[in-house]
């Protein structure tokens, strides 16, 4: 699961609502939280747009990339 549905999951349950209710707020369909919540694609303006209808803020940040697997040798 990406790092975004996880956030706009734990969001929605910080603050207590529903899918149903946090889509009414942002103005958008429920199915589009769903989506979002089960890692389909979207966009930083999406997240901004849902963020600012429950007065949040949307804040990126870049971190360390983990290390590429090459396939070689014992991966345990």
């Amino acid at each position: 699961m990406k790092s975004s549905s996880l956030a706009l999951i734990n969001l929605r349950k910080r603050l207590g609502l529903t899918q149903r209710q946090l889509a009414k707020k942002a103005g958008i369909p429920q199915s589009t939280i769903a989506r979002i919540e089960a890692g389909s694609n979207s966009s930083i303006d999406m997240l901004t747009h849902i963020g600012k209808a429950v007065d949040m803020e949307l804040k990126l940040s870049y971190v360390k990339a983990k290390p590429k697997q090459t396939g070689k040798g014992n991966p345990y």
